[in-house]
């Protein structure tokens, strides 16, 4: 098997297409404690609730509304060229999250790669 053709499979009943509720208190307080730089597009998801809890940026970086990204549209619009690292590192961060029982608060990283933005992909942008 090809490796730069494999794509690690990233479980969907796991990484959900369910978005962050602005509504909710964590995501207010989220929103008051987190700072975001320009042209940064910030998420928290809880694989406890299977779900964003918290989305900040992302029609600025991407076009989708914060109230409706998704973890499983942010995956999607990773750049052809970087897709089967991120999906790789997706995948291996979601087994060792999950086989972790204790500590994971002690865990944290940040990944930067290319993504398709749509608003790019549909003719001009601006006026």
């Amino acid at each position: 098997m090809n490796k730069s053709n494999y794509l690690s499979k990233i479980d969907t009943s796991i990484v959900t297409d369910l978005p962050a509720d602005p509504e909710s208190s964590s995501y207010k307080q989220y929103k008051r404690s987190l700072l975001r730089f320009p042209d940064e597009s910030i998420y928290i998801y809880s694989f406890k609730e299977k779900k964003l809890i918290y989305a900040d940026g992302w029609e600025e970086t991407l076009g989708f509304k914060d109230n409706e990204i998704t973890l499983q549209t942010i995956i999607k619009q990773t750049d052809a060229s970087y897709v089967a690292f991120a999906h790789e590192i997706n995948a291996k961060t979601i087994e060792f999250i999950l086989s972790k029982k204790t500590g994971i608060k002690n865990y944290s990283f940040t990944v930067e790669l290319k993504k398709n933005s749509p608003r790019w992909n549909h003719g001009s942008y601006g006026s």
